[in-house]
């Protein structure tokens, strides 16, 4: 059985773009088979971002999956913030990657 939290580089690929809107501001990630809510940004997720204080200085995105959350907060607070993003699926990271570009 597959797990998001485990790297499975035999698993195919499905990239596949998804949308997702936080205030006035507009993303497209790109996810896959193989990671954690591979079709869009979960609720949770959702509630998270929208339940946040004020941020200001280094923010560590430990478990970033396909980015939401840290590339969410990067555009959302610019230079106030430093983000580093982070996942022990390779395939998590990589796709976060994509998107930030």
């Amino acid at each position: 059985m597959n797990h998001y939290f485990k790297s499975n580089e035999k698993l195919r690929h499905q990239e596949t773009g998804t949308e997702y809107a936080f205030g006035s501001a507009g993303f497209n990630f790109i996810t896959d088979a193989g990671v954690f809510s591979k079709n869009g940004v979960d609720c949770a997720t959702d509630i998270l971002l929208n339940r946040l204080p004020g941020l200001s200085g280094k923010v560590l995105d430990l478990g970033c999956g396909f980015g939401c959350i840290g590339i969410v907060l990067a555009k959302i607070y610019g230079e106030k913030i430093s983000v580093t993003m982070s996942d022990i699926n390779a395939r998590a990271v990589g796709l976060a990657g994509k998107t930030r570009k």
